[in-house]
């Protein structure tokens, strides 16, 4: 509900986002019209999240009133329009401001390379233990070896087949299998 103040000013009980049309008139007849527009919240800033990993991105910004945005990449400017997608790697900031001031701010990431395992090759034999370490250039989840966590850097010893999975938080993957062999060949039907 609006009110009027005595200097002529206008104020309101509840912020009600979007524009208003204010009539008053007096009792001698005079009238005027107010237009006016009410913007009650930040920017909205969808299609990523803040500190979110992805593949790739396609944040989009919404204000009812009109607005400015920069967005960096690794500490630089970084040329981009709302909406359009954003698939090389780094880290970015978008920051919007409406008419108002209203500020909204996201930090997001864009990671383009599967997670690293290194320690084993992939579709290898082993006859002894081996120790799989991972990496991933911008933030790993987890691993798994046969389906269970796996924590990098564990040392595998126990003969048998492994498949070894690691994810980074963007959701790629970087699958291995090796096998362990502890067990020399047999010769049967000849004598040493």
């Amino acid at each position: 509900m609006f009110y009027f103040k005595s200097d002529g000013t206008v104020s309101y009980s509840n912020q009600y986002e979007g524009e208003w049309t204010i009539y008053a008139k007096d009792l001698v007849g005079n009238a005027k019209t107010y237009t006016l527009k009410m913007d009650c919240k930040p920017p909205t800033i969808s299609g990523v999240t803040n500190e979110g990993y992805y593949k790739t991105a396609s944040p989009t910004i919404t204000d009812y009133t009109s607005m400015l945005y920069v967005m960096t990449k690794n500490g630089s400017s970084y040329t981009w329009s709302s909406g359009e997608s954003i698939t090389s790697e780094g880290t970015y900031v978008l920051t919007a401001i409406d008419d108002v001031g209203f500020t909204n701010n996201v930090t997001f990431y864009i990671d383009g390379t599967n997670p690293t395992i290194s320690g084993v090759t992939n579709g290898t034999y082993y006859s002894s233990a081996v120790t799989p370490t991972i990496s991933d250039n911008m933030a790993l989840s987890h691993c798994t070896l046969n389906g269970n966590a796996y924590t990098s850097g564990t040392k595998i010893s126990a003969a048998g087949n492994y498949t070894l999975i690691a994810y980074d938080k963007s959701g790629r993957s970087t699958t291995y299998t090796f096998t362990i062999d502890l067990t020399n060949p047999t010769i049967s039907n000849v004598t040493n």
